[in-house]
């Protein structure tokens, strides 16, 4: 898997820095996936994809 360039990019101290975490889970017996997001950035679930 290729890293996109902007995940590739070196931080600057002139940004800020910032964190999100996501999981993604399944269902052993349902085969049933599941993602939760968490991030400092207000309304982060607008830039999550689901469906």
């Amino acid at each position: 898997m290729r890293l996109p360039l902007l995940a590739q990019a070196v931080y600057s101290a002139t940004e800020p820095l910032a964190h999100t975490f996501s999981i993604v889970a399944r269902d052993p017996k349902t085969g049933e996936m599941a993602v939760a997001v968490q991030s400092h950035w207000f309304s982060v679930g607008t830039s999550v994809s689901w469906g």
